[in-house]
Parts: structure tokens; C-alpha cells; sequence
């Protein structure tokens, strides 16, 4: 069953070469950038706590971590996984000079769960949430990962903690149908369903699209607004075959 998830630009920077990689690896990584609207700096919202202690282990980026990046991996050319290993690194830096920054720990989560580390992304979204518990994106990426794992009852908390905060977020709505579903609840899922089409706004991403029509039933529309997302790069066959 679908899960649908927040989809952001691919954006192309330079970013320092870590000491690990040989110098023939490229320094350029794809960095997924959060959506300013959904997490802003100038958030007068957000919530601050203290951030737990870090533990940062730079060199633990290996694939054979856990059997799910393993399996991720295999799709990966060696270009993107040289990318999604900078990214780690990247952020693990980042959160540990700056580990109250929700932003980050976001960012961070955001890696790991590209790179098939759900465990990690778990801690990094629950930090995030400990920053800043009123910023509905990140109980939002918390349930996407916690469904992922089959972490069906946590996927429907999380998803359910987004709808106190933001009741018209669609993506919500249409996750928590996924996971009802996944559960046996029917009667839930339909209602989550029929809420999820009257709310899905003109802008939204291929992929999503693509989640809610199959959601209802509408498999062959599904495929063709997925084709298209995978062709704009708005997600990547890992995640889809696990979705």
C-alpha cells in the first residue's frame, strides 16, 4: 500500500570532499533541500528543547549496516551512492556543530532514510521533533520512515499527530488511509481517503498523485503519474518498491 511522502527539489551544490574518498570521487552531491514553507528558519512557532547528545560515528556508512541498504543500494549507480554517503557525512558534521537546529536534524533524517538507514532516520526525525514539536513536517517524515519498517500502529500515531496540528494536510490523510488499510480498518481508510481527494492541492508532485489514485483503485493513472516521477527524479525505485 502507498505511502505518500514530502517531496523536495533536487538541488546541486558543491560541498567539502570528505578525508575518506579516493580523489578521483567527485565533490558535487544532489543535497535534498527542505521545503522553506513547511520548516522555516524564522519558524516564531517552533518550540526549542535541549537536543540530546550527539553520537556521532563518522566512518559507520557502510552498506552492510543493515539488510534494507543493502537492498537499496543494489538500484543505486555509484555516483548516487557516492552522493547519499556525502550527504551523511555532511550532516553529521553539521548536527554536531549545531545540534540545536531542527532544520539539520531534519536534513540529516532525510539522508539516512534515502540511503535505506531507517533505524538512524527514526532518532534523527524524534530529535527534530524534541527541537521543535509543533512543526508538522516532522511527525510527517517520523511516519513515513516508521511505515517503511512495518511500524504500522507508530506510522498511524505519527500521521495522526500531523492532523492536530495541520487537519487539512492531505499527505496525511492519504498516509493514515495506507496504514487503516494495512491494518484491516476499512471503514477508516475510505473516510481518510475521501478527505485526502477534496484536500490534494493543484500543485501536488507526481509521485503523491500517483500514491493517492492507487489508493482508490485507479491503477493504470497510478502508473502513468509514476512513470513521471520517476523520470523527474521526484523519488527513487528504492523507496517506491518499498512503498
Amino acid at each position: 500500500a502507498p505511502v505518500f511522502e514530502e517531496t523536495p527539489l533536487l538541488e546541486l551544490i558543491e560541498i567539502p570532499e570528505p578525508a575518506a574518498l579516493d580523489e578521483e570521487e567527485t565533490s558535487v552531491a544532489f543535497v535534498e533541500v527542505i521545503d522553506p514553507v513547511v520548516i522555516a528558519a524564522e519558524d516564531t512557532s517552533a518550540v526549542f528543547v535541549d537536543a540530546p547528545e550527539p553520537i556521532i560515528n563518522e566512518t559507520d556508512i557502510e552498506a552492510t549496516q543493515y539488510s534494507q541498504t543493502e537492498y537499496i543500494l543494489n538500484d543505486l549507480s555509484l555516483e548516487e551512492r557516492t552522493a547519499l554517503e556525502m550527504n551523511i557525512i555532511k550532516y553529521q558534521h553539521e548536527t554536531a556543530k549545531n545540534p540545536r537546529s531542527f532544520i539539520l536534524w531534519v536534513s540529516l533524517g532525510e539522508a539516512y532514510k534515502s540511503f535505506g538507514r531507517y533505524k538512524d532516520a527514526i532518532q534523527a526525525f524524534q530529535t527534530a521533533i524534541q527541537l521543535n514539536p509543533v512543526n508538522p513536517n516532522n511527525h510527517y517524515l517520523l511516519g513515513l520512515v516508521y511505515a517503511a519498517e512495518k511500524k504500522h500502529h507508530e506510522a498511524v500515531k505519527a500521521f495522526e499527530k500531523v492532523l492536530e496540528i495541520d487537519h487539512s494536510n492531505s499527505q496525511a490523510h492519504a498516509s493514515l488511509a495506507s496504514q487503516y488499510r494495512l491494518l484491516g480498518m476499512e471503514d477508516s481508510a475510505q473516510m481518510h481517503i475521501e478527505k485526502a481527494r477534496s484536500l490534494q492541492p493543484e500543485e501536488e508532485t507526481d509521485y503523491n498523485r500517483a500514491c493517492l489514485e492507487a489508493l482508490c483503485g485507479n491503477n493504470e493513472r497510478a502508473f502513468e503519474l509514476l512513470t513521471v516521477a520517476l523520470e523527474t527524479k521526484q523519488t527513487y525505485v528504492n523507496w517506491v518498491r518499498n512503498d
